[in-house]
This record gives C-alpha cells, structure tokens and sequence, in this order.
C-alpha cells in the first residue's frame, strides 16, 4: 500500500494536513467518515501516513532526558518526559503548528503549567535571535484577562516551544451556552476582552489567532474572568520554513482578509476583524460567511474565499435560521425575539460592521475603541459606528466643491446681511451659548459616568486577586444609585459585600448589597428567579438601614423591573422583598397581578411551587403578608396557618409566619395569643440574630431571612 501522497492531488494532501490537526481519534475517525466516504482507497492510504506520521511525532516532537525510552515518548496519559526543567503530563491537543501538554515546572517552583512544542523550526541564529525578542514582548504581557507566557526556548534542531499559564476554562461561546448568558452578560465579557487584546496591542503583540477556543472562562468565586490564551501564533507567523511549504495558519472562520493573502502584512486591526467575527456570533450565533465546503478545497481556494467573503452581520445571520431557531437563542439570550432583531437591524450590526470592514483602516482604531463602543451600547448610550448621516454627506460634497460652495455661501451671506446682520448675529450667539451648556453638561455626565465605571472595573480587579480592603476601597467613593447597570457591578459589589457581612460590619454590608441589587435591576431582563432572589439582600439591606424614603424607592425600581413576570416564584420574592414594611395603597394595588400568580401556582398541584415544600410554605408567608399589609387579617391568618402546616425547610419561614400571625392577633384584640406567639416566635431565633456573618443557605436560612426575621420581631414588639 503506498504511503506517499501524490503532490498533484491538492485534496489529498489538505485532508491528510486537516486530519492531522484533531485533538483525538474520535474526531479523526468522524471527520474521515464524512469526507471519504465512498472511496476506501483513499482512506486507507490516510490511515496508514497518519499512523506513520504518529509514530514520528511521538519519536521527533520530543528529545526527551536521556533516561526516557521510547514506549514513555509514546504514553499519552502519563508521559513523565523531561523538557528542561518541565516534567509533560498528558497530552491537551493539538493543531497544525504545534501540540499542547500539561505540564509540571520543577524549578525554580514547583506548578501547573502548558507548554506549546511548535512544529516548524527556527534552524539560524537569526531565527533564534527572533524567537527571544519575540518571546520577550510575549513575557512582558502582563493583565489579569491574559494568560501569561512564563519562558520560551527551542531544541537542538529548531523547533521553538512556549511555557504558558495553565488556565483551566471554558471556551467562550461554550460557557455562555453552558451558563444561559443573557446578551447583557456575553457583551460584558467581550468588553474585558478587549481591553485585554489593548493591552498585548499597546506592547507590540498581535495575537493572529483570536477564536473562542482561545478565549477560555474560568469561574473565580462565581464571577466569570475571561482569558485569552495562545499567544504563541505570533511566534508560529515569523518562523515559517525555508522549504518552501505553504503553511497555512490561522482559522478561517474568523481570519482577516488581509491574513489570508500569502505574504500577509497585517497588524493590530487584523485582531479587530476577528474580534468582530466573535462579537457577531455572541450575539446571532457561530459565523456563515464562509462556505461549509471550504474545508474539500486547497489552500489556494481556500485563502481566496477568505478574502473576497464579507462576514455576515448579525442580522443577516438571524435571517438565516429558522423561526424555531432563531426563537430559541432569543430565549438563550433572556430577550424577546422581536427586541433581538430590532437590536440587530441597527446598533448591534453597526458595531460588528465596523469591526469587520474589509478595509482595515476603516475598522475601530483600535481595540479600546471597539470595547468602548460596545459598553456604550450597554450603558443605552449611542455608539460611535453609526452610518454616513445625511449632515456627513452634505459635509463631503461641500468639501469636494468648495469653490461653488464658497460662491453660494457668499451670496447668500450677502442676502442675510441684507435683512438684518445684528439679528441673525443675536440668534446665533443665543444657540451656541445653549449648545456650549449642553455639551459642557453632557461632557461632565459622560465624564463621571466614565469614573464610576472605571471604579467598578478597579475594585473587579482587586476582588480577582482578594485585596478586599482596596476593592470595597474604591467601591465607596461611588453612590449607591449611580452603580452602574453592569453584570461586573453585580458581582463585584456582591463580593465586597460578603466580605463586610463576615467581619460583623453590617452598615457597609447593607449598603453594598443595596448597590449589588440596584445594578442588578437594571442590567438584566431575564425573567428568572435568580436575579430575584439577588434582589432579597438589597431590600433586607436598605430595611435594615432605617431609610424608609430609599426603600420606597427600591419598591419603586424592582416592581418596574418584574411587574409583569410570569413566574411565580419571581413574584413570591417581589411580594415579601416589597412589605418588609407597611405599604400605601398605590403600592397593594400593583402587587396584586403578583397575588395572584402565587395564588394560581398554589393552587395547581402539578406546579413546581406546589411540589417543593420550600417554595409551597414560602408563596403562602408571602400571600399572609400581604394579606396583613392590607388588613385583610382574617384571610392572612387562613395563609399563616397553610404556612404552618407545611414540612419545616427553611427555619426562618414559620418563625416568620408566626411573627405576622402574632400582629394579626394583636389587631383583633386577642393581647394573650399576640403575646404568646411571639415569645415563641423570639425564643426559636435566639442565638441566630445576635450575630448574622453567615451567609447561610436554604436549609439553614439565608441571612438576609434572619435579618427579616429581625425586621418582623422589631415591628410587632414596637406596636404591643
């Protein structure tokens, strides 16, 4: 059987390099089934240079310490081969330019890391001289969203190999699937990407290869921290062979036109063309604008397709699939389908349209540019990649016939001169006068806009590397209403606020939840009980504050956001987070659409509300309450006693119910039940109330249920 490709088939040979490039078997096996099928030949002869090219791999990809034997270079899981002062582990995967491994540093520490062997070589002085300038911009690479490259070397015959950061992450597009990022979310991440690919641009790097595989998310204390990895394509890009080989790097989904030519001159806005193609696909979904045949074609086809595409904006990508798909990722997105597509047809294809010109110089400036333009987008400003106005046209064809233009100008000069110089003057000094005060406004809004979240972004920073004290630092120099609507905000005050309620600093604790909440209520639309439940800690927060005016205005803001949810768990936690105290009657009256969703859910025995305890004792405290709130003290009893009767989860629920249930017997006169129910009440919360740091959980009542339990014991003892 031969095992020679024939160098006149181009197919043969883009299959064997494309096969070559899996990760595993089974996506090798996959991959031949689907593209030799019908031709047994064909694959055997593939089969057969593959093994051989295994074996070489095995043997020449490695020169392992003296003591290692060959079977050793070949075992997969446990390789236990010296690379300098590194130990490999296993094998990650691997690509057309090089294999990744896990591997061990032995000194001078002891860690995790990867190393990346590249296949094509750097045989002269010079290219080694190269490879270190190289590997030194790549080591001076220093952000908390980039993965470091720890050193870089190469081996007696060449062939560079880079020790990276070990990340341990999720691809991009992988983990928002995986997690059920709204928009919102997804658009965040790509923000703190940016500003990471920034930071490389500013120090000469230029990345090549940006995909989402390569943009890996790990998850520290529940906060997504975006990384970008694989550096080494710079490296790859200047150490092509002197064999003449074509070799082609990259990937073509997401590679720039100007990559794909064969001598390629290209710098930073090649990053930003790739970043477009992925900010597209977070938005409508993985890019189409290449051909899903492209793979069955030579190289020289397929660098052609790659510059005459245009990638498709999202909109176009919408249009493409079908009404079923494209409802079910507006539901991944935690949007409406029509406010997707409307998003789409204006703002969100703005931004990836000028992010994926074909012309480089009409693309963003730079990174920070793009990343700027997007949280713009975020924070409902209007972004900068607007189209041509009909003012900027006007603009350019005065500039382009300006002698007529100037002629015109005159002359009608001269006729405004004519009806009055001192009026017209007067006009146009009034309303420049008006736009100067408005800019000059408009300037300082945006401008302190920009502090804050430039605060925000610090303080996230810090929380990433536990330096609490600086983190809640920066925090408190920002008012709680002016958090600013981000997931980042979210999060970051969530975790100071954490920290506070450990330590016993209640004050600070309260007003990072309220902050932690406030943010929450306008940065994201999903309709879930998870942001409802993160609002719980805001209300129990400013309650425990005493500011009755800002609780009114929390009420306010989190009865807008879920005034019209569909979930009956949502409007249990809306209904006990808006009456921890009494409430006028404006306020009852829009919690009742709420009412009776709880209601209804009670009383369908198939609904989830009904079948879980919890929920079941929790929704009926929460129609008691409200009942109470209202006067309706006969019915609010009816609701405390079905709490009551309930399988006991969540302690602080029936102490809860009984606090309320005490009230309600104070009202119709009945002083001994009032008395007696609430000395039960206070001695099953003794020892939980004196000192709440816990943050606690279902089982044992979170501590904002303890607080609210507070709340409700402070309420009844004021009015005995």
């Amino acid at each position: 059987m031969p095992t020679d490709l024939d160098p006149s088939i181009p197919l043969e040979r883009l299959l064997f390099e494309a096969a070559a490039g899996f990760s595993t078997h089974e996506e090798r096996r996959r991959f031949l089934d689907h593209t030799t099928a019908g031709d047994p030949d064909l694959r055997a002869r593939l089969e057969t240079l593959l093994a051989v090219q295994e074996e070489a791999d095995s043997f020449f990809e490695f020169r392992p310490h003296e003591g290692a034997t060959r079977a050793e270079s070949l075992e997969a899981t446990d390789l236990d081969i010296g690379v300098g002062r590194y130990r490999l582990i296993e094998r990650l995967g691997e690509g057309g330019c090089g294999v990744v491994y896990r591997a061990e540093q032995l000194e001078p520490v002891n860690r995790e890391v990867a190393i990346k062997i590249l296949r094509v070589g750097l045989e002269s002085p010079e290219g080694r001289a190269r490879l270190r300038a190289e590997s030194q911009a790549l080591a001076s690479l220093a952000h908390p969203h980039i993965a470091r490259i720890l050193d870089a070397d190469s081996f007696p015959d060449g062939r560079p190999y880079l020790v990276m950061e070990c990340v341990h992450g999720t691809a991009l597009t992988e983990f928002c699937r995986l997690h059920h990022l709204p928009l919102q979310s997804r658009l965040e991440l790509f923000v703190k990407i940016c500003r990471a690919l920034q930071h490389a641009h500013q120090r000469g790097v230029v990345h090549r290869d940006l995909k989402p595989s390569n943009l890996l998310v790990e998850l520290h204390d529940s906060v997504a921290v975006p990384r970008v990895i694989d550096f080494g394509l710079a490296l790859e890009l200047d150490s092509r062979p002197s064999d003449g080989r074509d070799l082609f790097l990259g990937t073509p989904s997401y590679m720039s036109p100007e990559q794909a030519s064969e001598s390629p001159l290209h710098d930073t806005r090649s990053d930003l063309f790739s970043l477009g193609v992925i900010l597209s696909e977070l938005i409508a979904g993985p890019p189409r604008h290449l051909p899903e045949s492209l793979g069955n074609q030579d190289i020289k086809t397929i660098r052609l397709a790659i510059q005459q595409a245009r990638a498709w904006l999202p909109s176009k990508t919408l249009a493409h699939l079908t009404p079923e798909q494209r409802a079910d990722w507006a539901n991944l997105l935690g949007l409406k389908e029509s406010t997707l597509i409307a998003a789409c047809h204006h703002e969100l294809d703005w931004l990836v349209a000028k992010a994926t010109q074909h012309d480089p110089s009409l693309r963003y400036e730079s990174a920070s540019d793009l990343a700027s333009d997007v949280q713009r987008w975020l924070d409902h400003e209007p972004v900068r990649a607007r189209p041509h106005s009909q003012r900027y046209r006007w603009r350019k064809l005065i500039r382009k016939h300006r002698v007529g233009f100037s002629a015109g100008a005159l002359a009608l000069a001269g006729l405004i001169a004519g009806l009055g110089v001192a009026t017209v003057l007067f006009f146009r000094e009034k309303s420049a006068r008006s736009l100067a005060e408005r800019a000059l406004a408009s300037e300082a809004q945006l401008r302190q806009r920009a502090e804050i979240r430039s605060r925000v972004a610090e303080a996230a920073v810090r929380v990433h590397y536990h330096d609490w004290t600086e983190a809640s630092r920066w925090l408190s120099g920002i008012p709680v209403e002016q958090t600013p609507p981000s997931l980042e905000a979210v999060h970051t005050n969530r975790a100071v606020a954490e920290w506070h309620l450990r330590a016993g600093r209640q004050q600070q604790a309260d007003e990072r939840f309220l902050a932690m909440a406030v943010a929450l209520a306008r940065v994201d639309p999903t309709d879930t009980e998870t942001v409802s439940m993160d609002l719980l800690p805001g209300a129990t927060a400013v309650c425990r504050s005493g500011d009755l005016q800002r609780y009114d205005w929390f009420r306010h803001i989190t009865l807008q956001r879920f005034a019209d949810t569909h979930q009956p768990v949502v409007a249990e936690q809306v209904l006990k987070g808006s009456l921890l105290r009494p409430a006028n009657s404006d306020l009852l009256d829009r919690l009742q659409p709420l009412a009776m969703r709880v209601q209804n859910a009670l009383e369908n025995h198939q609904s989830r509300t009904w079948r879980d305890p919890d929920l079941r004792a929790w929704s009926c405290f929460a129609l008691e309450l409200l009942r109470f709130r209202m006067g309706q003290d006969e019915d609010a009893r009816n609701w405390a006693e079905l709490c009551l009767q309930q399988p006991p989860v969540n302690p602080t629920c029936p102490i809860s119910a009984r606090i309320v249930l005490s009230m309600i017997a104070r009202n119709q006169g009945r002083n001994e039940e009032f008395e007696l129910l609430l000395a039960e009440a206070a001695q099953e919360a003794q020892g939980h109330l004196d000192d709440i740091r816990e943050l606690g959980g279902t089982q044992s009542g979170f501590w904002f249920d303890w607080v609210n339990v507070q709340l409700l014991l402070e309420e009844a003892r004021t009015h005995r």
